[in-house]
């Protein structure tokens, strides 16, 4: 029974099953501790609508506790899971079913985190209650469509309700709700009748991606992605249906990536809350805040991503292949992009130039040093031999040689023993030492 024992505990790590304990407290525990200072009850959260009681703002943060916690929840199973099973047994589909379920649960919490980012912007009860009118709004009109489309009829019924909530949002626009404020609108469009029949025109995902960039903690962006398709495209890609797909990347460590990423989905919704209800209840969630806002770890990824790791000139490794800087252009979101020539060996014959992103850029040599690399040996040419060397044809040298010394000392670490890499988790929030539940 002992080896028995010792044989399902020894797929996770001592530090896996703390950190993801951590994350398990965090959300569960957490989650109360906030619940108790909304002062609703689920009772009233059950049977009430949330605009009734004129309150709409703890509605919305009650529903998000629901979802930090379901998420929590879910890290047990894929804990037991993954301590149960013997790693040489699991096979693919095993894996894949679970990486699926964490990324469902990861598109709703990124969803979620993107839009209570940006209620820090419009954090009153009209705002709140003006979303929780245009969605029901919204449901009415595509109930509408539905009933008409397969069945020939609109409901008498409905359409009142949808007339009475038009009404509704109107009546908090003249109240002096700014229109150009909604950022959960299209344009922030101000209130067309016609959206009681042809549904209301939300803002994607994407635009709602964009406009938290500057208003976003630094924690919450390395959790989220440094661009919509890290932060939504790929985990859409795993929800839906893709026939295309042949699991030909497919990674079993994927799976402790998607607890992490869950797990500090969790933590970034917790502190987001805390600044949306304007406070942090005493246990939990005073000492997690403490950890949060002392760690620099996250500040100093997101400026990273600014920087640029090499200049025009310089040797660089990009996806496996060597290439020399041409230019360095700057995105609007001051994210670096490098214009680079292939040296020696392209992925593809046709494409001997390409655009890579900063982080995709890794500095193997600067153009100083090959140029000083290549006087050098063109001044011993000379003193040798009496002949001036064509400077063009050395520096051509000088990079091929570099290169060749690059490849040589990337074998050598691949033949040596490496320590585990640090995970996208690790740099984003993960605490040294967690602290303990009460």
């Amino acid at each position: 029974m002992e080896n028995k024992s010792e044989q399902k505990s020894s797929s996770l790590s001592e530090k896996e099953e703390k950190l993801w304990d951590f994350y398990l407290s965090v959300g569960v525990q957490g989650a109360d501790e906030l619940r108790k200072e909304l002062g609703l009850d689920e009772l009233n959260f059950r049977r009430l609508a949330p605009n009734l009681n004129r309150e709409p703002k703890k509605y919305f943060l009650y529903r998000i506790l629901d979802e930090i916690q379901k998420a929590s929840l879910k890290i047990v199973y894929w804990k037991e899971y993954l301590a149960e099973e013997e790693r040489d047994k699991l096979q693919r589909i095993d894996c894949e079913t679970i990486i699926d379920d964490q990324q469902f649960r990861a598109r709703k919490l990124a969803e979620m985190l993107v839009d209570a980012i940006l209620f820090s912007t419009t954090n009153n009860q009209a705002h709140f209650g003006d979303y929780f009118f245009l969605h029901e709004l919204d449901e009415c009109a595509r109930s509408q469509e539905d009933r008409y489309e397969f069945f020939g009829f609109h409901n008498k019924n409905a359409e009142w309700n949808a007339n009475w909530l038009c009404e509704e949002i109107g009546n908090l626009e003249k109240a002096g709700l700014e229109p150009k404020s909604r950022w959960y609108i299209k344009n922030g469009e101000v209130l067309n009748e016609k959206w009681g029949k042809k549904r209301v025109p939300f803002s994607s995902f994407r635009d709602r991606y964009k406009k938290i960039l500057p208003i976003a903690l630094p924690s919450e962006l390395t959790v989220l992605g440094k661009s919509y398709v890290h932060a939504y495209s790929g985990m859409s890609k795993d929800v839906h249906f893709t026939p295309h797909d042949t699991s030909s990347g497919f990674r079993e460590e994927e799976i402790r990536e998607g607890v992490d990423r869950v797990g500090l989905l969790v933590l970034a919704l917790i502190i987001r809350c805390q600044h949306l209800l304007g406070c942090v209840p005493k246990g939990i969630n005073k000492r997690y805040r403490e950890m949060h806002d002392s760690n620099t770890g996250p500040a100093e990824l997101v400026e990273a991503l600014k920087k640029k790791p090499a200049e025009a000139g310089d040797i660089v490794w990009v996806q496996g292949d060597y290439a020399e800087v041409l230019s360095v252009t700057t995105s609007k979101y001051g994210y670096p992009a490098y214009h680079v020539k292939y040296i020696e060996h392209s992925p593809l014959p046709e494409v001997l130039e390409d655009w890579f992103a900063g982080f995709e850029v890794r500095l193997v040599a600067k153009k100083i040093q090959i140029e000083k690399a290549a006087d050098a040996v063109g001044e011993e040419i000379e003193q040798t031999t009496g002949q001036r060397e064509d400077r063009a044809r050395l520096l051509d040298c000088a990079k091929r040689a570099v290169i060749k010394l690059s490849t040589y000392q990337r074998q050598l670490r691949q033949q040596s023993p490496q320590p585990l890499s640090k995970s996208a988790g690790d740099l984003a929030s993960k605490p040294n030492t967690p602290p303990k539940a009460d």
